[in-house]
């Protein structure tokens, strides 16, 4: 017999005893009352379900109860439980779950009784064999029809109706030691289990990618979603007010018993509990600088992510993308994708770990594009110089935040490589890729990745300001060439981006940020230093405040950047790559990707740094003025007062909330108020202002 068949023998009506016969293909099960159905039902659970293993009794979240109310149970966390659970595995089945109420079974007419329990007993699996329609109508106890069939509220006598248990549910007492609870726990378990394969791949399962999993991964991903949307619904407890619980019916399942639901909830909490703290612990690790560039240093940086060959042209790649799905390809960036554990008392530990286990085999697919393409349009763009001073737009997937710095979705990620994206499609991924669980991980990469190439971005931009505040500017072309960054230039440093590379992808973030900052923001200063000392000469301060506008319009004059630049900073000018065959989110050909972002970190940072030299300069040619033999301690101490803090600075509490203050935030020192000073007490110098 096979286990499913078996398990469907157990019932909690101990007046009914099931026989099997077989119709056809069919296997349909009769029912005729006696009192040794509760005894073979009791037969077939193991061992350790009996009376004498009852699991201890304790807390599963720190937020909130799991149950309903505080009155109705407690939930098991002991390890004891957790043994319990798992030996259940191999006894009590996916269709112990559709458990119906002694009522339903003892109150049904006897002309009908032998249909009825057979149909009862089907309800129990998720075959799609019937038997009459009659017979469902009026024995199984349905958790979305029970409150709208009057057949079946007449059926069940015992009490009274379904409605009548939802009045009561949320009063009654749990037991954690009935059979029904201990197979509320297994039947959870299995479903989520990636080792369950009698009558159900357990989503672990269900998520690998590879030639043993004809069913893909798509079911697997949409009740992952569905459980994480009840899980923040009920706050944790996965359950309703009364008493019973949405979680199972996400598996086709269905139970009248408050016992059963609560043991299925216990075990669905806490296997979401575990899965939500690995969701967050990877973007934690965006803050992390100690592992921050792990992600994006995990490969070699591939400036062919926005290529978007025609599909079947680049064969190696075919035959990469076939031989990861055959055998799998692995986790991405361990450290931060694999670096969570879940909590030892997690009654779903297990399941837990081979549910991310899998699921970072299918991140191991995208991870590199994705990566690729956030890194291949941030540092072609000159609006990275706005940093992490970011707009929020929505992923429509999630409904979460997420920064306009990276694609809303998942899918316009992996669309950044028609080729790719091609393949995905091929493989029947789309639905995958396009699921909210899946995209709530995307977020956790786009997040790390955004983070890392910002962090690395604004080192290099650091560089560059402080050596022009200085008054000592210097090309970063001689540096960066020799540490193995291809493609760097300082006329145009998207080439960077363009060009694929054998260095770590933190290492080109931070040269692209030199090289951005060295072709638009050092001759900020100079025009901030040149127009102070000028208006000093003319007497006045006329060109104290300018505009981000206005400076934007005089770079572009001067030929210092392209007009298509300047509107993309001030305008949300599309920056449009060019690509072959190109697909949009909506999986149409597109033919060209184009990179939509706020220019006002960009703005923020032009006209605050130009603002800090100028003013810088010319209070050293006031301070000058007022004191011509001003000695080098007083300039010192004055030298104090004059600072620059970026507001795209990532490390700013207004641009992440994870920093608490601004004790991190970088402090550029504007050391033009003591150069200007000194040079104005240089013979012959002091005349040019008067």
């Amino acid at each position: 017999m096979e286990k499913h068949q078996t398990d469907g023998l157990i019932k909690e009506n101990d007046k009914v005893r099931f026989r099997m016969y077989k119709s056809g293909k069919k296997w349909l099960i009769a029912g005729t009352a006696t009192i040794s159905g509760l005894l073979g039902g009791m037969f077939i659970l193991p061992h350790n379900v009996q009376a004498s293993a009852q699991p201890q009794v304790g807390k599963v979240l720190d937020k909130g109860e799991v149950l309903a109310t505080k009155s109705t149970a407690t939930i098991p966390a002991s390890s004891a439980q957790t043994s319990t659970a798992n030996s259940e595995l191999s006894s009590t089945s996916a269709s112990s779950s559709r458990v119906s109420s002694e009522s339903t079974a003892t109150s049904v007419s006897q002309s009908s009784s032998t249909t009825e329990s057979a149909s009862t007993n089907q309800s129990t699996s998720t075959s799609t064999n019937a038997t009459s329609q009659s017979a469902q109508t009026s024995g199984n106890v349905n958790t979305e029809q029970s409150d709208k069939d009057a057949a079946t509220a007449q059926a069940q006598t015992t009490v009274a109706s379904r409605a009548s248990l939802k009045t009561t549910a949320a009063a009654a007492n749990v037991d954690p030691n009935s059979w029904q609870y201990r197979s509320g726990l297994s039947d959870a378990k299995n479903r989520m289990d990636a080792g369950y394969h009698f009558f159900y791949n357990g989503i672990g399962a269900d998520l690998q990618i590879n030639v043993t999993n004809l069913s893909g991964p798509g079911r697997a991903v949409k009740e992952l979603g569905q459980l994480y949307d009840y899980y923040l619904a009920t706050n944790g407890k996965m359950l309703d007010a009364d008493g019973f619980s949405q979680a199972y019916t996400f598996f086709g399942l269905n139970t009248s018993n408050i016992d059963y639901a609560a043991g299925f909830a216990a075990y669905a909490s806490d296997y979401m509990t575990g899965i939500i703290g690995w969701l967050d612990s990877i973007k934690a690790k965006a803050n992390d600088e100690n592992n921050v560039n792990s992600i994006i240093d995990f490969k070699p940086y591939d400036a062919g992510a926005l290529a978007g060959a025609s599909f079947g042209s680049d064969m190696a790649t075919f035959f990469k993308f076939v031989s990861n799905w055959i055998f799998g390809a692995g986790t991405y960036a361990p450290n931060v994708m694999n670096a969570y554990t879940p909590d030892a008392s997690n009654l779903a530990a297990s399941e837990i770990k081979s549910t991310i286990k899998n699921a970072n085999n299918i991140i191991g697919f995208i991870a590199t594009q994705v990566i690729n393409g956030i890194a291949h349009m941030a540092l072609s763009d000159v609006r990275s110089l706005g940093g992490a001073d970011v707009t929020m737009n929505t992923n429509p997937t999630t409904n979460n935040p997420i920064s306009d710095y990276v694609p809303n979705t998942l899918q316009q990620a992996v669309a950044l490589n028609g080729s790719n994206y091609n393949m995905i499609k091929l493989f029947g991924l789309t639905n995958v890729i396009t699921s909210k669980f899946v995209n709530l991980i995307y977020e956790g990469i786009a997040e790390v990745a955004r983070h890392a190439i910002q962090f690395n971005f604004f080192n290099g931009m650091k560089k560059s300001i402080q050596a022009a505040l200085d008054g000592k500017p210097a090309s970063g072309t001689d540096y960066y060439n020799s540490k193995g960054v291809k493609g760097y230039s300082e006329t145009d440093p998207g080439n960077i981006a363009d060009t694929s590379q054998t260095v770590n992808l933190s290492l080109v973030s931070e040269a692209a940020g030199y090289a951005w900052a060295n072709k638009m923001l050092v001759p900020i200063v100079k025009l901030a230093y040149n127009n102070a000392v000028n208006d000093a000469q003319n007497g006045n301060m006329a060109n104290a405040n300018l505009s981000a506008k206005n400076l934007i319009d005089q770079l572009v004059v001067s030929g210092t950047i392209t007009y298509q630049e300047g509107q993309q900073v001030t305008d949300k000018a599309p920056h449009t790559f060019d690509q072959a065959n190109q697909v949009d989110a909506n999986g149409n050909t597109a033919g060209k990707y184009n990179y939509i972002r706020d220019g006002k970190g960009a703005q923020a940072v032009l006209a605050q740094l130009y603002a800090a030299e100028y003013n810088a300069v010319q209070q050293g040619i006031a301070d000058y003025k007022g004191n011509p033999n001003i000695d080098d301690g007083s300039i010192a101490v004055n030298q104090l007062n004059w600072n620059f803090k970026s507001p795209t600075d990532p490390r700013s509490p207004s641009n992440d909330s994870y920093y608490q203050d601004a004790s991190q935030v970088y402090n550029f020192v504007v050391k033009d108020y003591t150069n200007i000073i000194h040079q104005l007490k240089t013979p012959n110098t002091a005349q040019l202002i008067k």
